[in-house]
């Protein structure tokens, strides 16, 4: 958990901001924090282009933007770009070998622009690491692709889904590794989410 001037120092107007924070760089809470409140202000530092998790909206940097908070729903919204791994549920910790990844992305990245992110996976204990037992997935966001690289031998937690957020308008196709596959859009969400087989290297959409 950071502050926002820690992340943004460029921008003054998070200085004064105690009721927001980051989880590392590319995740925005705003928590309700008084009891009742239904709409809350959220500001969205300067410095970066920000989806809202929920709806895929985009919405403007720089910006108090005051928005429902209804009770079911934290308030988060990623930095547009940024792959985000995140884990199916769980009821225990001996469950998480056998769980597997979706890679949220925040679609929209600018042409020019290229994202980098590194998952490292080992089993938590032990001393499997002195046998090459585990793995590094390297993911690189360009506009339109996704490249995958994994080394190391952990057997763990493979990505099974991708879901892209900030995709307004449904994509003619997926294509993995020169393959074709079937999706599902949802328009009111602006996102697309498809499953990609073990060891998928190279995802393409096609606008």
């Amino acid at each position: 958990m950071r502050p926002l001037w820690y992340e943004f120092p460029q921008d003054k107007q998070t200085y004064l901001i105690n009721d927001e924070f980051m989880v590392g760089e590319d995740i925005l809470v705003a928590p309700v924090v008084k009891e009742g409140m239904t709409n809350r202000g959220i500001y969205l530092p300067n410095g970066a282009e920000w989806l809202d998790w929920w709806t895929g909206e985009k919405l403007e940097s720089g910006k108090m933007h005051y928005l429902d908070v209804p009770l079911d729903r934290l308030p988060i919204f990623i930095r547009v770009g940024a792959v985000i791994p995140t884990q199916s549920v769980i009821q225990h910790t001996g469950e998480m070998r056998s769980a597997f990844l979706t890679l949220n992305v925040a679609a929209g990245i600018a042409a020019e622009r290229t994202e980098e992110f590194t998952v490292f996976q080992d089993a938590g204990e032990g001393y499997g690491y002195r046998a090459n037992d585990w793995r590094e997935i390297k993911v690189v966001h360009k506009r339109g692709l996704l490249t995958i690289t994994a080394i190391g031998n952990f057997e763990g937690q493979k990505i099974k889904f991708i879901r892209a957020i900030g995709i307004k308008d449904k994509p003619k196709e997926i294509r993995i590794d020169g393959g074709s596959v079937s999706f599902d859009f949802d328009a009111e969400k602006h996102s697309i989410r498809f499953e990609i087989p073990d060891g998928a290297k190279e995802i393409v959409l096609v606008r």
